[in-house]
């Protein structure tokens, strides 16, 4: 079992264009697109964040065995002192079985503090609804929440953190073993749907609410191999920006 899959690796702009979406509020905004050797996502800037959620179905992950060796989906709250806190469902591609694990990542993963698991693996199994949120206490607690709404089983667990700023916040997949993985990728023949993230919610320190599309800043993340060619890519959002999806790219 892969336990951290879902740690990041570090960014950096491309020149992708980005389209805003339809009937966007006032002050919505793009920003650059980030790349990543392992992470495929949405990240949102320009304010700080204690709260990020999704809710989506546990893909059967073996059905990607060809592709990619490991599979996570998070939520993720990242400092201003390059400190992230990445809840995830995991999985190896061979085996399918899911564990809910978290990790508090320190120099964008180069070093690992508290980490763990939320229950055993395999209690949300492929099919299952699910729903993993983050809140930050602004007191010094991350308070994780991993909850299977098929079955109606869930984890909770609290981390003592230092004091901090999050200022970013990020939903998507991940597919390497570590923050600066270049994680192993067989393009598919077309491409190849792997999630759709729903029911997004941010929440700002000021008590803002909204989806990615609000006035912060939302920035595509792209998984790129060596040549900046992209491998995996998150769509464009919908739902008035609570939703995307998360598509495999053949080769070009």
């Amino acid at each position: 079992m892969i336990k951290h899959i879902h740690r990041i690796a570090t960014v950096g702009a491309i020149s992708a264009g980005l389209a805003l979406a339809t009937a966007l509020p006032a002050g919505a905004a793009v920003g650059p697109a980030f790349t990543s050797h392992e992470q495929a996502a949405y990240a949102v800037t320009n304010a700080r964040f204690r709260f990020v959620q999704t809710t989506f179905t546990l893909p059967d992950a073996t059905a990607f065995a060809s592709e990619v060796g490991g599979l996570g989906i998070s939520v993720q709250l990242i400092s201003s002192e390059n400190t992230w806190m990445v809840l995830s469902f995991n999985t190896t591609t061979a085996s399918g079985v899911y564990a809910a694990s978290f990790a508090n990542e320190f120099d964008a993963g180069l070093a690992i503090g508290a980490n763990g698991s939320l229950g055993p693996n395999g209690w949300a199994k492929a099919g299952d609804s699910v729903t993993l949120s983050i809140f930050y206490d602004r007191a010094g607690h991350d308070h994780l929440t991993a909850v299977d709404n098929t079955t109606g089983e869930a984890h909770f667990t609290s981390v003592a953190i230092p004091t901090t700023q999050y200022t970013q916040a990020r939903v998507g997949a991940e597919f390497g073993s570590t923050p600066r993985a270049t994680a192993p990728y067989t393009a598919p023949v077309t491409e190849t749907h792997l999630v759709r993230l729903n029911d997004i919610h941010l929440t700002s320190y000021s008590g803002s609410r909204g989806g990615l599309v609000s006035w912060w800043v939302r920035h595509k993340v792209f998984m790129v191999n060596s040549n900046n060619v992209i491998e995996i890519a998150p769509h464009g959002v919908f739902n008035l920006g609570r939703s995307f999806n998360v598509f495999m790219e053949p080769a070009p």
